[in-house]
């Protein structure tokens, strides 16, 4: 019955991520001040994988796969940058 509220969140947590991601690439430049937080947030999300698959919970899992893969997304975004950097420097 709600379960279009997923749905929505996905739809939140997508464009939450846009300006991180725009912003990266944009300024070329990675911190690696947040890396533990990015890192936390894959190892949260692929445990919400996990949980999803063995509780057959099909539509909560659509939020956890699209969370799982804007976090690697933005940690690779920000690994290729600080690699570039260094090798620039």
């Amino acid at each position: 019955m709600y379960d279009w509220l997923i749905y929505v969140s996905s739809a939140l947590i997508l464009f939450g991520y846009i300006p991180e991601i725009v912003q990266n690439i944009k300024n070329k430049n990675a911190t690696f001040d947040s890396l533990p937080i990015w890192v936390i947030w894959i190892l949260s999300s692929v445990a919400g994988i996990v949980y999803c698959v063995i509780n057959q919970e099909y539509t909560v899992i659509i939020n956890f796969i699209i969370t799982g893969v804007l976090n690697t997304l933005v940690l690779l975004i920000k690994l290729y940058y600080a690699y570039k950097n260094l090798s620039i420097n």
